[in-house]
Formats: C-alpha cells, structure tokens, sequence
C-alpha cells in the first residue's frame, strides 16, 4: 500500500465547513487528551520509539482502523485531517482557494533554517498569502504547465531507466530508492543532469552526500516538528538538522553555479539546454 496523506489544519476545516458533509469533530480517530493530544496512541502506535517512528507504519496502522479520512491531534502539528484517498483528497485541492494554507507552514524546523540562512525567497515560498502567489506563480509557469511538463519527461523518464536497473539494491529499503531516485529526477529536470544517486558504483560522491544530507535533514525535521520545546531549547538535535541542511544547500548551489556557468559560456547542451533553470 502507498500511503497518500494531506494535513488539514482546523482552520482550513472551518473555512470549507459548508463544502463538507460532517464536521471535523465527527471524524474517527485515536483519543485526544487535553494537552497531550493523540501522543499517547501516537507513542504506542510507533512500538516505544518516538524519537525514531516508522511514520508510515504508524499511519498504516490508523487506516486499517479508522478508514480513508481520520483526525489527529500532535504538538507542532495541532488538530488536523488526514486524507488517505486520492479521490477525496482531490477535494482538498479543488476548495483550497486563491491563498491556501500548506503544511509547509507547520514545518516550524524547515522555516527556522531558512530564516537563519537568509534564504527569504524560500521561507516566502512557503507561507500564504499575496508574496507565496507571485513566487509560486513565476516558479511554477516552466513547470507545471503541460506543454512545459511534456517538454520534461525525456529527461525525467531516463532517470527512471537508469534508476530501474538498481532498484534490486534496495529490496529492503526501498524508501531509500524513491528519495534518491525523486533527487535524480528533480536534477533532470531542474538543471538537466543525471546524477545517478541510486546508483553509487557511477554517482558523484557530492551528489550522494546531498542525498544523504537531504534524508537525514527531513528525517531529523521530522522529529522536531514533535518536540515544539526545541524551538526555545534546541539542542544537539536541531544542530544536526541545521548541519544536514547547511550540506544540501551547499551542494544545491554549487550545481546551480555550474549550470550557470555553462550557460553563460553558451556550451549548453542536451538536456541541460532543455532545463528548467536554461530557461
């Protein structure tokens, strides 16, 4: 099974109430405690390892039980939906309006990096309102558009053959294989590169670590987004996050300057001439 879920915050539910059958309250779910939430079904969902869930299986097991729609209560998250079917989750999309919330505005640990990094286009990106519709705008016009997207998939679908030749690597941690194989998709389409990160006999060992750095920064965001207390202690676990990121990025602008320069040099070729960031 392939999990699809969508946070829906309580505001959000309360904006769309009339476009909704039941209320939010009516919704199945785990206990919710005053304060703590859902935590204590959550903890004993994840087996006594909190600190390092299998998000997955957890979510997995609130399916089987609760169905296709149920609601949880977390600290950093608060009361919020989660949408199992693709086809209610449509819903989601088609009532969301000009300026919709995301949850990227939750990820508290995302927002704290980037505000500290200077990064204010991207904190910008995700937020709501009039300054996320214009970058969001201009980002997404060579992308998401399907005569764009079309312009994409020869260089996205040879990421996929190239990556379909070693995915018997991964037999037993197949998680690994979508993120390497989602970054090797991505820098197809970005920058018009095939890093080949599934693949570590043939990858740049820059690129491996940007995936690395890349996993273990959401994994570690991830855990913070359950320890809000961070955000005033923070840690040696905000730390590592802040390190794993402060790598990506790194890696992130050093292929983006490459690119840059060959641009400006005029030796674009290939794919690369096709790219998002040629354009």
């Amino acid at each position: 099974m392939t999990f699809l879920g969508r946070g829906w915050s309580k505001r959000e539910l309360t904006r769309s109430a009339s476009s909704l059958a039941l209320p939010a309250s009516s919704l199945p779910g785990p206990r919710i405690w005053p304060l703590i939430g859902s935590i204590p079904d959550f903890v004993k969902r994840s087996g006594g390892k909190p600190n390092n869930p299998d998000v997955n299986a957890i979510h997995l097991s609130y399916y089987r039980q609760f169905g296709d729609i149920y609601r949880l209560n977390l600290p950093g998250l608060g009361e919020h939906v989660v949408v199992c079917d693709p086809r209610e989750y449509l819903k989601v999309f088609q009532m969301e309006g000009k300026y919709p919330p995301g949850a990227s505005q939750t990820a508290w640990p995302f927002m704290h990096y980037h505000e500290s990094a200077g990064n204010h286009t991207i904190k910008k990106i995700m937020l709501d309102g009039e300054p996320w519709h214009d970058y969001r705008h201009a980002v997404a016009k060579d992308i998401f558009g399907p005569p764009a997207a079309r312009e994409y998939l020869p260089a996205v679908s040879e990421a996929a053959r190239l990556a379909s030749a070693t995915a018997t690597r991964y037999e037993n941690n197949f998680d690994e294989f979508v993120s390497r194989l989602a970054f090797d998709m991505f820098c197809a389409l970005a920058v018009g590169k095939q890093p080949q990160t599934t693949n570590p006999d043939v990858a740049h060992p820059a690129d491996l670590q940007f995936v690395r750095d890349s996993m273990e920064g959401f994994s570690m965001a991830g855990q913070l987004m359950m320890e809000p207390h961070r955000k005033l202690y923070p840690g040696s676990k905000m730390s590592k996050f802040m390190e794993h990121m402060q790598g990506a990025q790194q890696r992130g602008e050093e292929v983006a300057s490459e690119l840059w320069a060959q641009l400006e040099a005029e030796e674009l070729t290939g794919i690369a001439a096709s790219s998002y960031m040629a354009k």
